[in-house]
């Protein structure tokens, strides 16, 4: 049902020539930025009204494996970094993802880009961290376009703890927050600012109903019901599979960065009521 609401908001837009307004059955349908409608719109100007749509989840995904890899081999090295593609890219839960049209997928992607460039952030001299910075904010803007608000509140513990341990204030500061603010501003705030000049009660029900009602399973209307912690879990560790057997094996020795992104990922919508399966 996903794949049709998704399809079917695109081919609205398509169709009416209205690229800021996303409608379902031809009524509002604003609990959800537009970013996975407007590629799901293009890939139907490209390729017709057909599962070719998928192409987006799909590259997403890619991309997101290509990120994984990249990160594995700047923390581990170029063989690890290997290593962590074809694990990435033979994971159960990934290859769902990939031939799943929703968000997800561009979500995958917003997270373990911005890990990717943070990190290389943290390692460059002062004129490649401005260039890797900027691949930070750029990462999380299409990630908020894609998923609202999801993208920022996954990455940002997880760089705030591990910038405050290295460098406390000093190291806040080299992450330019003012620079972040200015890409947000620019790449999130129109589309925002356009719906809710359109349409009365929009800010309202986006901020507060769909992010922090949802979180905490009160939104109205009351159209989902979330997954049970154990269901959550196991359903963590189905979609994990085959690697996720080998994690015994790593302990905790290396860098802290991986065990950190698990735990605040898991341990943020484990504490969600509103969780769905495949959030881990």
């Amino acid at each position: 049902d996903n794949e049709g609401r998704y399809a079917e908001v695109a081919r609205q837009m398509q169709q009416t020539g209205d690229w800021i307004t996303p409608r379902l059955d031809d009524t509002l349908f604003l609990n959800k930025p537009p970013l996975a409608y407007w590629l799901t719109g293009a890939a139907f100007a490209l390729f017709g009204r057909n599962e070719w749509a998928r192409l987006v989840s799909v590259l997403a995904v890619g991309g997101g494996v290509f990120a994984t890899a990249r990160l594995g081999a700047l923390l581990y090295g170029e063989a690890t970094g290997l290593l962590t593609a074809l694990f990435a890219a033979s994971t159960f839960g990934l290859i769902l993802e990939a031939r799943t049209l929703r968000p997800d997928a561009l979500l995958i992607a917003s997270v373990t880009t911005a890990l990717l460039c943070w990190a290389h952030a943290a390692r460059a001299d002062r004129d490649r961290r401005m260039r890797w910075l900027i691949g930070l904010y750029v990462a999380l803007g299409l990630g908020v376009l894609a998923k609202g608000l999801v993208p920022v509140i996954l990455v940002a513990p997880v760089i705030a703890w591990s910038t405050w341990s290295d460098g406390g204030w000093a190291g806040v500061r080299r992450l330019r927050p003012l620079l972040g603010l200015a890409i947000f501003v620019a790449l999130v705030l129109p589309w925002h600012v356009a719906v809710a000049w359109r349409h009365d009660g929009f800010a309202w029900d986006y901020v507060v109903n769909q992010h922090l009602l949802f979180f905490v399973d009160r939104k109205l209307p009351r159209d989902s019901a979330g997954d049970p912690l154990w269901f959550f879990w196991a359903a963590f560790g189905l979609r994990a599979l085959p690697w996720i057997l080998l994690a015994p094996l790593a302990g905790f020795r290396g860098h802290g960065l991986p065990w950190l992104w698990i735990a605040v990922v898991l341990g943020f919508f484990s504490l969600a009521p509103s969780r769905l399966e495949h959030y881990g």
